[in-house]
């Protein structure tokens, strides 16, 4: 951590804690045995959790619509990775609120953005045939958790950076650092460092904004990067103040390479294939802020 990272995090009171449940379920995937019945178990013991657990297995974005009845029958149709990372996400859904305002917007917006590219994220493995498309779901949900730390915990600079950022009409992203010493970015990969999640999904946090600086997973921070960009075309920005996203701002970005580089065709004709399939499973949810809320 460098010195002006760890000035700010210290003066934090209280980091936020990780829930319970998703404590247990990492310690427990990271063992080398470990029997599904455990995992159920871990599960059937929080009902809250299990019930967004089948909450989110039933949505239209899995197509399983009010097949899956119980946690035992999730782990058969979804798998044991898919299932452990929609737990962590619904653990983890909290930390969003339930519409509290975040400055001049709400974080209904950010979760609302935050869902889609998710289920974008996953969406683009599947395409690229990535086997722990399950991570890039989980990754693409909590990708902005420090926009959320940063809004609680540096209220005073939150409120500037807002301020700036409605008048100059400028990405928040940029103003971060000068204002508040320290990115979304760096904020939420500092506290899942903490939380103890895995190296992969650390990184592409911190680097979903810049996915050419990471050396160790850029196929996970590209995809993370594509994702959130694709939610803010279709219409889903995280905040109401930022501009809209236009293809051609993305065509022309540093980004686009790497997308290209992953696999992903970064055309006008591509894109516009992508985000008419995006809309499409959009269309079918009635309610996307409620997903994996109770």
């Amino acid at each position: 951590m460098n010195p002006r990272l760890k000035r700010i995090i210290d003066s934090i009171d209280s980091l936020p804690t990780l829930p319970d449940t998703a404590v247990r379920l990492i310690d427990l995937a990271n063992r080398d045995n470990y029997q599904v019945s455990d995992i159920i178990t871990i599960i059937e013991r929080d009902p809250a959790i299990a019930t967004r657990v089948l909450k989110v297995a039933n949505s239209p974005f899995y197509g399983f619509l009010g097949k899956i009845s119980s946690i035992d029958h999730a782990v058969t149709l979804l798998g044991m990775n898919e299932l452990k990372n929609i737990v962590l996400a619904s653990a983890l859904s909290i930390y969003f609120g339930n519409g509290k305002q975040l400055g001049h917007s709400s974080l209904n917006n950010l979760w609302k953005h935050s869902v889609v590219t998710a289920f974008v994220a996953r969406m683009l493995g599947e395409d690229l045939g990535d086997h722990d498309i399950a991570s890039l779901f989980l990754i693409g949900l909590i990708h902005d958790i420090g926009f959320v730390i940063m809004s609680r915990y540096f209220k005073e600079e939150f409120s500037e950076l807002m301020e700036i950022a409605g008048e100059k009409d400028v990405e928040l992203y940029t103003l971060e650092k000068k204002i508040v010493g320290a990115s979304h970015c760096e904020i939420g990969a500092l506290i899942l460092k903490n939380w103890k999640l895995p190296h992969k999904v650390v990184l592409a946090v911190l680097f979903h904004h810049e996915p050419w600086k990471d050396t160790s997973y850029p196929l996970v921070s590209t995809i993370i990067y594509f994702a959130d960009i694709l939610a803010r075309i279709i219409g889903f920005p995280p905040n109401t103040l930022e501009r809209k996203f236009e293809i051609d701002s993305f065509i022309d970005s540093p980004g686009a390479a790497m997308v290209s580089k992953a696999g992903f065709n970064p055309s006008h004709e591509s894109i516009d294939r992508l985000l008419r399939r995006i809309g499409q499973h959009i269309g079918s949810s009635n309610d996307l802020s409620s997903i994996f809320k109770m």
